[in-house]
C-alpha cells in the first residue's frame, strides 16, 4: 500500500483510499473534486473539465451530504478567491495554482459550480438508487405507479401482526401459551426478528432450515413434547430414590447440590410427577437436573453422568428450544415473504429494495444500456465512507466502473472505523472488495490530535498483531502533522498525559460494580476539572494560540442510552449539567407535552378542577397554598375564569401558536425556566410543541380535533414518529456534552473521557461469515464453532469501536478499565473475562490473566509510550466524592440565600424517609447508596460461598430489583428465565444468581402467611402495586405529638427512638409496595430485603421485631395505612375499618422458607381508634390520591 499524494492521484480506474482517522478524508475527496472541475493533474485522462452534475459523490447519511456540500462549496470558494489573488496559504490550495495555465477560466469554472452547488450529484445510496429509478423507470423495467416507502419499520409490524394472527389464532391454548412465553405480543417477536429479515435480503445461507417440514409439525412437535413429558416422568418414578447416591458420586458442586436444596427439589419435582399431564410446564427445580447444568457445576473432569434419566431431562429441554426454533424459522420465511408479496400487490419498494433492483438489472443487463447512460452521466464516482457499504451497494459501482479506463471510481473510507454492522454495513464486503482492488493508496498524516495523543493510539493499537484480527483491516501507525507538536492540555502550567488509565482496585469486579465505580470516578475528575476551570488554571495550547479550558470543551462517549443515564446520574450528583448529543427522545414523551394538554384541555372545557390542574403546570407554575388561595377569593377566581376565555379566542382567531406565546408573555415563563438547570430545554420543548401544534392544525377540523390528537401522540409517542418530533438541542455552551460513539465518528473534541469502554457482551445472534468466501451464514443451532466465529466478529467490531473512540480526542483521552469477570468467580486471584473485551484484547495481548497480570501490562505500556500514557488506581467506592462532596454540598448550601421567618413554616412535600430522620428540610444530594458489590462477599467471606438469599449481596441495589420484580410479576405465573436474565442484566447483577433468585421468588410467593393465603394465590385483579399516594398536612405537624400518639398505641414505637423532625406542613407522600384484597378484606404488605444473618434463624420473630423498632418501620406503616383507610372510605359505599382491614405484613424475604408460619414474616393490625386519631391529627378529610 502506498502513501497517497492527492495532487498525483490517477482520477480512471479503481482506486482505493484508506484514511486513518484525523488524516483528512474529507478534504482529500474536496481536493480530487476542485481537480476534477478544472481537469488538473499529470495524470488524468479526461480531455475535458467535468461539472458539479458530472461528478457523483456518494455517502451513507444525509448529514453527510448537506456537510460534503457545505464544505465542497467553502472550498471552491475559497480556491477561486485564491486564483484571484495568485496565492494561498493553503499548502495544497498553492500546489494546484502552479498546474492551473488558464487562471480566468479557472476562475469562471469554479464560480458556476459554487453557483450550481445545490445542483451537485451529491447523494446517499438510497438517493442515488432513486434518482437512477426516476430518471430510468423504462429501462430498469419499473412501473410508473411505483410507491417508494421511507419507513421499512411499518411494513414489518404490519406483516408481523398478520404472521402472528395467521399462525397463532387458531392454535390448542396451551400451544398458544408456550408461545406466548416465547413472545408476549407480535411486537416482542418482530423484535427478535429484525436482524434476521435485513440479513434475508443479503447473501445468506442458513444451517438446518427447514421450514417446510416446521410448519406442517408444529402441533405434532408440541404432542412430542409432551409424551416425552411423561416419559420423563417414567424415568423419575424409576431414579427418585438413586439421584442424590448418583450426584454423591461426583463431585458436584455442594454449594448449589447441598442435601436440603435436593431434598426440596426432588419434593416439589415429585409432586409434579403424581399429576396428569395436560400441558408442557415443568417445575423451575427439573432444570438443576439438566445434563448440560450438572457438568457446569461439577469440580472435576469425571463429567459422564450415567443416567438415563438426566439424559431424559436434557432431551425435554432441547425440544422445547427447538420447538421455538422452529416457530422462530417459520416467521422468518413467512414474514420475509409477506413483505415481497404485499408490496409488490401494493407497488411499493423500500429504500433497500432500490438498491437490489438497481443492483440486479446491471448485472443481468446484457447490452450494458442503463450502465452506458450512467457512465456518460457520471465520468467519475466518488464514494465517501466505503466501509459502510455492502455487496450489493458495490455491485453496483464495480459493474459500472470495472475495467473501463475512460471512467473513475475512487472509493475512500477506513476500515478501522466500520462500526455500523447493525444497520447494515458489512465488513466482510470491504474486505473482499479491498482484495480485488489493485490500486490502494494510504493516508497516514493526522492533522487532528497532539502529538502524544497519536502515539498513545499507536502505541495501544500496536500491543498484538492483527489489533483489528482480520488481516485485511491493516493498523499504519499515524504519522502527526508537525504543527499539532505544540498541542498541550495543561492544568496549573503542568502538561497532562494525553491517555490516562482508570483501573478498579479490586481483584475481579462484575460488569455492574465496574461500570457504577467508573461513573462516580468520571464523576469525580469532572468535578475536579470543573473546580480548575472556574480558577482559570485548566489551558488548552496549540500552535496558534493559548486559550482556557471551556466546559464545552468536555465530552463523555458512552454506547448506548443506558451508559449515558447512569453517567448522567452520577454527574448530577454533584450539580453537574449535560447534553447528550444522541438523544433522539420523541417530544410528545416529554413532561412539557403532558403539561401542555392539561393547559389545552382547561382552556376548551374551563371548569374548577381543570383549571386547577393548569395552574399547577410550568405555565403558571403556583403551588397548593397559592390555589387555594384563588379558592377562598371569588374576584381571583373570576379574573382567572375570564384569562382562559381570552386564551380560547386568541386560539380560535389567530392559532395555537400564538395562543402558547400569549401564556408564555403574561406569565413570564421564559423568567422562570431559565433560572434553573434545565429550563433552557423546557422552553425549548414548549416552543417545539407549539410549531408542531399549528402544523397540525392545518390538517384537522377543529381546536377539539387538535387536543384529540395532542392526547394520541402523547398515549402513543412511536407510532409514525417523524424526524420533526426529535428532541432539539439548546445551547451546549456551559454544558458537558454525551455522546455515543455512533453518533461521534467524524468529529473530534478537546477531552474525552471513555469510562464504559472495557464492557462487552458476548455474541447472540448466530450470524457469522465463512473465512475464505466471506459469505454470511446464519446457524440456529448454534454449533460451538460457529458461535467462536461469530464472537470473533463481535470482537473484532467492538476493537474498531474502540478506535473510533480513542481518535477522537485532540488533547487528552481516560479511559475505564478493571479486571472484569462476566460470570461471577469462586477466587479472588481467577483470572478474569476482560481478554474478551476490546480494551483488554489488546492490553492482556489476546490472553487471560487476573488483576495483577493486568497492572503489569498497563505498567509496560506507560513505559513504552515514553510517559504519552499512565494509569492510576481509582479509589474504593466508598472513598469517592470524598473531596468533590464536601465542595459541592458547600456550594448547593452557600449558592442560593434563602430567606426565612421564625414565625412561618414553608409549604413543603415530605415523605416517611424524611419523617424518621432529623433533618427533614435539608437534602442530602450527594448521599452515596452502598452499592451491589459481589467483591465486598468474595473479601469476607471464605473461597467458597453457598449461593442463598443469605449470601446474596447486600445494598439498596437488591431492594430496588426485588421491588421492581414484584412490581410487574404475575403472581400465579412461574418466572421466565429469559425475562429474569434481562431484568437482572438491567440492575447489574450477576448472571450466576438467576435460578436462586427464581427459585427464591417461587418461595416468597409459596410460603403461607396464614392458614390459606399465600401470594400465589392473589389475582392481578385484586391487587396493586406501588400505589403512589399524596396525604395532605393541613396544621403545622410537630415530631412531639406524632411520637406521643404513636408510642401510645404501637408497641414497637414504644421501643423505638423519638422522632425529632422539623414542624411541618403540606403533603405527605409514599408508596404503597402492595395492596391485595383477600376473603373481602383489604390487606397492605412491604418487602424487605433487609440481611440480618447467615441464616433463617436469624428472622426470628424476635429478631424482626428488633428491626422493626431499629429503622421506624412502625411508623411507616402507620402512614401507610392511614392512607389506605382514607382511600377505601372515599372508594367503597359502606366502608368499616373493623370489617373492610385486614392489616399489615412486612416480609423479610430473605428469611422465609416456604414453611407456614415461616421466619420473616411480620404482622400487625394497628388499633381503628389510632387510625383515626391519626387521620384527625393530619386533618381528616384532606386527601389526595395518586391511583
Amino acid at each position: 500500500m502506498r502513501n497517497l499524494n492527492v495532487l498525483e492521484l490517477p482520477l480512471y480506474g479503481i482506486n482505493l483510499i484508506e484514511a486513518s482517522a484525523g488524516t483528512g478524508k474529507t478534504y482529500t475527496l474536496i481536493i480530487i473534486y476542485i481537480r476534477l472541475l478544472l481537469c488538473l493533474g499529470n495524470r488524468s485522462d479526461f480531455s475535458r473539465p467535468l461539472t458539479v452534475k458530472e461528478i457523483l459523490v456518494v455517502t451513507f447519511t444525509k448529514s453527510a451530504v448537506r456537510e460534503l456540500r457545505h464544505r465542497i462549496r467553502e472550498n471552491i470558494h475559497q480556491f477561486r478567491l485564491d486564483c484571484m489573488r495568485g496565492y494561498s496559504h493553503n499548502f495544497l490550495f498553492s500546489k494546484l495554482l502552479l498546474q492551473i495555465h488558464n487562471v480566468e477560466l479557472a476562475i469562471n469554472q469554479l464560480s458556476e459550480a459554487e453557483k450550481k452547488i445545490n445542483q451537485a450529484s451529491i447523494f446517499t445510496i438510497h438517493s442515488f438508487c432513486q434518482n437512477i429509478l426516476n430518471h430510468n423507470t423504462i429501462e430498469l423495467n419499473m412501473l410508473f405507479n411505483t410507491n417508494i416507502v421511507d419507513n421499512e419499520t411499518i411494513l414489518y409490524q404490519q406483516a408481523c401482526t398478520d404472521f402472528w394472527r395467521r399462525n397463532f389464532y387458531s392454535l390448542p391454548l396451551n400451544i398458544a401459551r408456550l408461545i406466548q412465553e416465547y413472545w408476549k405480543d407480535p411486537n416482542s417477536l418482530l423484535n427478535d426478528i429484525i436482524p434476521y429479515i435485513y440479513r434475508a435480503r443479503s447473501n445468506l445461507d442458513c444451517y438446518n432450515h427447514n421450514v417446510h417440514e416446521d410448519k406442517k409439525s408444529i402441533i405434532t412437535y408440541y404432542e412430542k413434547i409432551l409424551d416425552h413429558v411423561n416419559h420423563v416422568k417414567k424415568e423419575w418414578l424409576k431414579n427418585k430414590h438413586n439421584i442424590i447416591t448418583i450426584l454423591n458420586s461426583y463431585d458436584i458442586n455442594r454449594r448449589i447440590y447441598n442435601k436440603s436444596n435436593l431434598i426440596r427439589w426432588i419434593d416439589r419435582i415429585n409432586q409434579w410427577v403424581k399429576r396428569p399431564t395436560i400441558d408442557h410446564t415443568t417445575p423451575n427445580d427439573l432444570q438443576r437436573f439438566r445434563t448440560t447444568e450438572l457438568k457446569i457445576h461439577n469440580n472435576s473432569n469425571k463429567s459422564d453422568y450415567i443416567c438415563t434419566l438426566f439424559d431424559s431431562v436434557e432431551k425435554l429441554y432441547s425440544q422445547l428450544s427447538s420447538f421455538k426454533t422452529s416457530i422462530f424459522k417459520i416467521a422468518i420465511n413467512e414474514i420475509h415473504n409477506d413483505l415481497n408479496n404485499t408490496q409488490h400487490y401494493r407497488s411499493e419498494i423500500t429504500l433497500n429494495d432500490l438498491v437490489d433492483v438497481l443492483a440486479h438489472h446491471l448485472v443481468k443487463d446484457k447490452d450494458n444500456k442503463l450502465a452506458h447512460i450512467l457512465r456518460t452521466r457520471y465520468p467519475v464516482t466518488l464514494i465517501d465512507e466505503f466501509q459502510d457499504t455492502d455487496c450489493q451497494q458495490f455491485k453496483i459501482f464495480s459493474t459500472l466502473y470495472n475495467s473501463d479506463s475512460e471512467n473513475g471510481l475512487i472509493l475512500i473510507g477506513d476500515p478501522k472505523q466500520s462500526i455500523y454492522a447493525f444497520r447494515g454495513a458489512d465488513i466482510f464486503s470491504y474486505m473482499k472488495i479491498r482484495r480485488t482492488v489493485c490500486n490502494k493508496y494510504n493516508l497516514n498524516i493526522n492533522w487532528r490530535s497532539s502529538l502524544n495523543i497519536v502515539n498513545a493510539v499507536n502505541q495501544l493499537f500496536q500491543l498484538v498483531s492483527n489489533p483489528f484480527i482480520f488481516e485485511d483491516i491493516p493498523f499504519i501507525p499515524s504519522v502527526t502533522a508537525s504543527r499539532n507538536s505544540m498541542y498541550r492540555f495543561l492544568i496549573n502550567n503542568q502538561s497532562q498525559t494525553a491517555m490516562c488509565f482508570w483501573l478498579h482496585p479490586d481483584e475481579i469486579v462484575t460488569i455492574g460494580d465496574y461500570k457504577r465505580s467508573m461513573a462516580q470516578e468520571c464523576a469525580t475528575i469532572l468535578y475536579n476539572l470543573l473546580h480548575e476551570i472556574r480558577n482559570g488554571t485548566a489551558w488548552l495550547e496549540n500552535d496558534k494560540y493559548k486559550r482556557k479550558l471551556e466546559i464545552s470543551d468536555i465530552t463523555v462517549l458512552v454506547r448506548n442510552h443506558e451508559e449515558a443515564s447512569l453517567i448522567c446520574s452520577a454527574l448530577s450528583k454533584v450539580n453537574i449539567s449535560t447534553v447528550f448529543l444522541s438523544n433522539h427522545k420523541n417530544i410528545f414523551e416529554t413532561m412539557e407535552s403532558y403539561e401542555l394538554s392539561l393547559l389545552l384541555r382547561a382552556i376548551l372545557f374551563p371548569e374548577s378542577h381543570t383549571i386547577c390542574t393548569a395552574l399547577t403546570t410550568v405555565f403558571f407554575g403556583l403551588n397548593a397554598t397559592d390555589i387555594e388561595s384563588i379558592n377562598n377569593n371569588e374576584s381571583k377566581q373570576e379574573r382567572i375564569f375570564e384569562k382562559f376565555f381570552e386564551y380560547y379566542s386568541v386560539w380560535k382567531k389567530k392559532g395555537v401558536y400564538l395562543m402558547i406565546q400569549k401564556v408564555i408573555f403574561d406569565h413570564k415563563v421564559p423568567e422562570k425556566l431559565l433560572s434553573t438547570r434545565v429550563g433552557e430545554s423546557s422552553l425549548i420543548n414548549i416552543l417545539h410543541l407549539g410549531e408542531l401544534l399549528q402544523d397540525a392544525a392545518r390538517q384537522l377540523q377543529d381546536e377539539h380535533a387538535l387536543m384529540e390528537w395532542l392526547i394520541l401522540k402523547i398515549t402513543q409517542p412511536k407510532n409514525k414518529k417523524t424526524s420533526d418530533q426529535n428532541l432539539r438541542l439548546g445551547s451546549d455552551h456551559q454544558l458537558i456534552k454525551i455522546s455515543t460513539i455512533h453518533k461521534s465518528k467524524g468529529l473530534e473534541f478537546p477531552l474525552i473521557f471513555l469510562p464504559f469502554i472495557a464492557d462487552f457482551n458476548y455474541v447472540k445472534n448466530p450470524f457469522f461469515h465463512d473465512r475464505k468466501s466471506y459469505k454470511t451464514h446464519l446457524n440456529f443451532n448454534t454449533s460451538k464453532s460457529h458461535l467462536t466465529l461469530a464472537d470473533e466478529e463481535r470482537l473484532s467490531e467492538d476493537l474498531r469501536l474502540l478506535y473510533v473512540a480513542v481518535t477522537r480526542s485532540i488533547y487528552h483521552c481516560s479511559i475505564g478499565i478493571g479486571p472484569i469477570v462476566r460470570r461471577y468467580k469462586k477466587k479472588s486471584n481467577t483470572n478474569n473475562d476482560l481478554h474478551h473485551s476490546a480494551l483488554g484484547y489488546l492490553i492482556q495481548k489476546k490472553t487471560s490473566g487476573n488483576a495483577a497480570t493486568l497492572k503489569k501490562h498497563l505498567k509496560k505500556l506507560s513505559v513504552y509510550s515514553n510517559g504519552d500514557i499512565s494509569f492510576r488506581i481509582i479509589s474504593k467506592s466508598q472513598e469517592l466524592f470524598s473531596h468533590a462532596s464536601s465542595v459541592a454540598s458547600n456550594q448547593l448550601l452557600c449558592g442560593k440565600k434563602w430567606k426565612t421567618s421564625p414565625n412561618v413554616i414553608p409549604w413543603s412535600i415530605t415523605s416517611f424517609s424524611a419523617l424518621q430522620h432529623t433533618d427533614v428540610g435539608v437534602t442530602t444530594y450527594l448521599n452515596l447508596e452502598k452499592q451491589l458489590d459481589i467483591s465486598e462477599h468474595i473479601q469476607s467471606q471464605e473461597n467458597e460461598i453457598p449461593l442463598t438469599p443469605h449470601t446474596f449481596p447486600k445494598g439498596k441495589v437488591c431492594g430496588s430489583f426485588f421491588h421492581s420484580i414484584f412490581q410487574v410479576l404475575d403472581f400465579r405465573k412461574l418466572v421466565d428465565m429469559k425475562w429474569l436474565y434481562a431484568h437482572m442484566e438491567r440492575y447489574n447483577i450477576d448472571p450466576i444468581w438467576g435460578f436462586v433468585v427464581r427459585e427464591w421468588i417461587y418461595i416468597v410467593l409459596n410460603t403461607p402467611l396464614n392458614n390459606n393465603l399465600t401470594l400465589a394465590q392473589i389475582i392481578p385483579e385484586n391487587k396493586k402495586t406501588e400505589l403512589k399516594f399524596y396525604l395532605s398536612i393541613n396544621t403545622y405537624l410537630t415530631s412531639e405529638e406524632l411520637d406521643h400518639l404513636c408510642k401510645k398505641y404501637d408497641p414497637v414505637s414504644r421501643k423505638s427512638s423519638s422522632l425529632t423532625f422539623l414542624d411541618i406542613t403540606g403533603m405527605l407522600k409514599g408508596f404503597i409496595d402492595l395492596i391485595f384484597r383477600w376473603n373481602h378484606r383489604y390487606y397492605l404488605l412491604d418487602y424487605k430485603t433487609n440481611w440480618l444473618g447467615d441464616n433463617n434463624k436469624d428472622y426470628v420473630g424476635s429478631k424482626i421485631r428488633q428491626e422493626m423498632i431499629k429503622h421506624h418501620y412502625a411508623l411507616q406503616y402507620q402512614l401507610y395505612t392511614l392512607a389506605l383507610h382514607r382511600f377505601l372510605r372515599n372508594r367503597l359505599v359502606s366502608y368499616n375499618y373493623e370489617k373492610d382491614f385486614g392489616g399489615v405484613y412486612y416480609l423479610f424475604i430473605r428469611g422465609m422458607d416456604g414453611t407456614p408460619l415461616s421466619n420473616g414474616i411480620y404482622f400487625f393490625r394497628p388499633l381503628s381508634t389510632f387510625i383515626n386519631k391519626l387521620d384527625n391529627l393530619f386533618s381528616k378529610n384532606n386527601l389526595n390520591i395518586i391511583k
